[in-house]
């Protein structure tokens, strides 16, 4: 007879019979898990997974992954369905910005007043943009792992 055990997390391992062993730490369950086994076991019945931005999250590194990803979608929302489309304007705006800090930085008087006013005023558009779309999103990602205890 098949038995099923779970993690410490209530991840599947999987059916083990015959002279098969668990690992170490395994937890059997009264069921086997669901078809698709994205589900946690809660010792009695199985449980969909957590879900944050709409992506199933089972650990903090999945948590962190999909904080990642909603920032991405939030710095470059017309390239959400091509992640290397959106890696690449997102190095655009890492390079823009440091062409605008050594603008701003430079000696006085080697960039006319209004590149410096620019790079100024595209740099404070950047950094209004980290307050109100990339910390929220980071503080939920925060709150959600702390929630979870991870």
């Amino acid at each position: 007879m098949t038995r099923y055990f779970v993690d410490a997390e209530g991840k599947s391992l999987g059916g083990f019979d015959g002279g098969a062993e668990p690992p170490a730490g395994a937890v059997e369950v009264p069921v086997p898990p669901p078809v698709h086994n994205n589900q946690r076991c809660n010792g009695a019945d199985w449980e969909p997974p957590a879900a944050l931005g709409g992506v199933p999250v089972f650990s903090a590194a999945d948590v962190d992954r999909a904080t990642a990803r909603q920032i991405k979608d939030a710095l470059a929302p017309e390239w959400a369905g091509d992640p290397s489309m959106q890696e690449a304007r997102l190095l655009r705006l890492i390079e823009d910005a440091l062409a605008d800090l050594y603008v701003f930085l430079n000696v006085p008087g080697t960039f006319v007043q209004a590149d410096v006013d620019a790079a100024r005023a595209r740099l404070g558009a950047l950094f209004q943009t980290r307050e109100q779309a990339v910390k929220p999103l980071r503080q939920e990602g925060a709150d959600f792992k702390a929630a979870r205890g991870w």
